[in-house]
């Protein structure tokens, strides 16, 4: 048992450990959170304070505004206010009374009070309310239901943090206008007499007193921060859903039973992300596919058993002489020949003699022909005999050679006297011949193997060849320049082969993969699936879920970040008849004596505000966690619950998020002080007219009975068997521990005279 225990803590405080509490700001504007600079811790406080933004809380007094005042109505019975509770802020007193026209009264709201520098709470209401009373920081609030005749009681209470309330009006016929100002309530009634009602001064209420107000806004608290109270304008959340999602993942949650909670372990999950969207996988569909067939190389077709696409293998012969593969040996054969070659012989053709010689160079040698072409004209020069191409050649005016000697450069021209200069350029430029003469000698001459016959240069050379031309040997035949030979043989085989794309498979069979030229193929269908279509509506994307081996899936949740969620917290009126009211000098009570009074007590059950822990457990061995885990109001409320004390009212919901609904509920009691006397509460209020079962778990009326409501209750008709049950096996139990003490005791003695 221990070890289960153990267990049971270890499980406790890591739960404990993943809670989360952080605030964020988009600081840069861009709309989208950095956790790591635009995200923060928030401070263990309670409650939770963030760290970014903090400023010092200063001291205001409380300060009160605003004025109400019920019409006045022609009905008797329906005069003035009729409920006083906080707004949903805790910063105003919504003023309900009654509102008639000609055929029929009904409560509305008449007005409000600000109260500045405070947090209002609680809520009264009454057919009829008389008075109101001060009493430390509460407004106790009497009344009736049933008229202006009805006897008045105490109703309920409401509270305004760190005031000091003092004062008291009333009026017989009920409260009627409320005027504010400073920190006085100034309050007006009516009274009726015999023939008519008029409104009368009802007196005032005092409410004075300090607070720390956030200088960001009265709706941030103001907390404890190493001995300086301080306050931020960012609000803190949860973003773990009580340490089952991690910070900063997206969940989905539905309320799928329709019973106003949400189960987090079966009505939570957590989103999965694809393709840069959040999807959430809880009791998602399964999306329809958009299919093709898949295709097959040429030829094939899908065998669906093997989920292969297939062919028939071919059969190969060959035919060794071409090379020529067939699929049948009978074709191949009759197609099949062995081919010989040998070179065709080369003619070639004279033109002039039509002689065919073999080779191309004996051709052109035995093939003659006469040629010409022009002379080559000559000049001779009368000063020398050089011969010039042409007349003009014999004028050209030519420097003569000048060579060095022992005075100068000295000039060397054959036949004529020589002359030395003493440098090379004066020798040079006096050295020549001026001309060498007219060319007056015309002479004609023929290129090498021309003979020059009346002014034409003749040759007799080979004449054209034709050709080549081919010729083959008997039995061949000219193919090209090739003579060729076919005989026939047999082909060789069979060999087997696939078509293009196709593997051998077992047997004389060919395969491949079918494939998808659009998606992906299915293995399981044999399709392509080209997209998917969401049940939900074309507007929802299909996702692989994880949680379900990626079968595509979609949904119509969305997905959320935790640390954007404002919850809506509610509470409940826990105000009531308290023992100890006002006394008097000697000690004697000047409110109504209650008899059996009781107490309205609330624990939760698991949920978001608990990080998932039972605060409501009875069972045995659970009140020491629970006063570790939950806090004094649960821990008040399973004390007494435990001991059958309680009357068990109902539960409502405590907290709800936006979109998602009640993620924190909480039980609702009316506790006594005995087990006796929740069982008269619980069998003698139905005797009486002037209770109305226990109220509801808004406002649950956990009142005593007066003195003449008590002796009204007939107690022949209670069932004190439970009771009496209870005590028996409480006396049991305790005699059992006597008797179980003395018997050690006995046993101890024995022992030591026995020693």
């Amino acid at each position: 048992m221990k070890k289960y225990f153990m267990v049971g803590v270890i499980l406790l405080i890591s739960i404990v450990e993943g809670y989360a509490s952080t605030c964020v700001k988009d600081i840069n504007g861009d709309g989208v959170i950095d956790a790591k600079t635009e995200k923060w811790d928030c401070l263990a406080t309670e409650p939770p304070t963030c760290p970014q933004d903090m400023v010092n809380c200063t001291t205001a007094g409380i300060a009160l505004s605003g004025s109400i005042t019920s019409r006045q109505t022609n009905v008797k019975d329906k005069i003035g206010i009729t409920k006083v509770s906080a707004d949903d802020s805790g910063s105003s007193l919504m003023i309900d009374g009654w509102i008639c026209s000609d055929i029929a009264c009904s409560s509305g709201n008449i007005g409000s009070i600000k109260i500045q520098n405070a947090t209002v709470s609680g809520s009264v209401s009454a057919d009829k309310i008389s008075r109101m009373v001060g009493n430390a920081s509460d407004i106790e609030i009497f009344g009736c239901n049933g008229g202006t005749s009805c006897a008045e009681t105490m109703i309920g209470k409401v509270n305004i943090d760190g005031a000091s309330i003092t004062g008291s009006a009333a009026a017989d016929a009920g409260l009627i206008s409320i005027v504010a100002g400073g920190s006085t309530l100034s309050i007006s009634g009516m009274t009726c007499g015999n023939s008519r009602c008029y409104q009368i001064s009802a007196g005032t209420l005092s409410i004075t007193g300090f607070n720390e107000v956030c200088p960001a806004g009265s709706q941030h608290s103001c907390v404890d921060v190493s001995g300086i109270k301080k306050c931020s304008p960012l609000t803190c959340n949860d973003d773990t859903y009580g340490g089952k999602v991690s910070a900063g993942q997206q969940i989905c949650v539905k309320d799928l039973n329709q019973d106003g909670n949400i189960d987090f372990s079966t009505e939570m999950s957590v989103c999965q992300k694809y393709n840069n969207q959040y999807y959430c996988p809880l009791q998602a569909q399964d999306c329809t596919n958009q299919t093709t067939a898949p295709l097959c190389p040429a030829g094939g077709n899908v065998n669906l058993s093997t989920k292969k696409c297939e062919i028939n293998i071919n059969n190969n012969y060959k035919c060794p002489g071409t090379g020529t593969v067939y699929q049948d040996q009978s074709e191949c054969n009759s197609n099949c020949t062995q081919t010989g070659t040998i070179n065709a012989t080369q003619n070639y053709t004279c033109s002039s003699s039509g002689s065919v010689y073999h080779d191309q160079s004996s051709c052109t040698a035995g093939c003659p022909h006469t040629g010409t072409t022009a002379p080559i004209v000559n000049y001779t020069c009368s000063g020398t005999s050089t011969v010039c191409q042409t007349d003009a050649d014999c004028s050209i005016v030519t420097p003569k050679r000048c060579t060095a000697g022992i005075n100068g450069y000295r000039c060397y021209i054959r036949g004529y006297s020589t002359r030395t200069y003493p440098t090379l350029s004066l020798c040079t430029a006096a050295c020549k011949k001026t001309t060498y003469g007219s060319c007056n000698q015309k002479t004609y001459s023929c290129p090498n193997g021309y003979t020059y016959q009346n002014n034409t240069c003749v040759r007799t050379a080979s004449a054209n060849c034709t050709g080549p031309a081919y010729t083959c040997p008997t039995d061949y035949t000219l193919q090209g320049n090739m003579c060729v030979k076919t005989v026939s043989t047999a082909c060789t085989g069979p060999t087997y082969t696939c078509p293009t794309g196709y593997n051998q498979g077992a047997g004389n069979t060919c395969t491949a993969v079918p494939f998808c030229t659009v998606g992906t193929l299915d293995n399981a269908t044999m399709q392509c699936v080209t997209g998917f279509t969401c049940p939900l509506g074309s507007q929802f994307n299909c996702f692989p879920n994880t949680d379900k081996n990626n079968v595509m899936q979609c949904n119509n949740i969305s997905c959320i970040d935790g640390s954007t969620q404002n919850p809506n917290t509610n509470t409940s009126d826990n105000s009531t008849y308290h023992d100890d009211g006002q006394k008097d000098a000697n000690g004697k009570c000047l409110g109504t004596i209650m008899i059996f009074n009781g107490k309205p007590l609330e624990c939760r059950p698991s949920g978001v505000n608990t990080n998932f822990f039972n605060c409501c457990d009875q069972s045995d061995g659970s009140f020491l966690m629970i006063k570790k885990m939950c806090g004094e109001p649960d821990t008040e409320c399973v004390a007494k619950a435990s001991t059958g004390s309680c009357h068990f009212i109902g539960d409502y919901c405590k907290q709800e998020w936006w979109l998602i609904g009640c993620v924190q509920r909480a039980n609702v009691f009316c506790c006594f002080n005995s087990m006796l006397a929740r069982i008269i509460h619980e069998q003698g209020r139905p005797q009486l007219q002037s209770f109305n079962g226990w109220g509801s778990v808004g406002a649950p009326d956990c009142r005593g009975f007066t003195e003449e409501e008590f002796s009204h209750i007939d107690f022949s008709k209670i069932d004190f068997s439970e009771y009496i049950n209870a005590t028996k096996t409480k006396m049991d139990n305790r005699m059992q521990t006597i008797q179980n003490k003395l018997t050690q005791q006995n046993k101890s003695k024995i022992e030591e005279k026995i020693q």
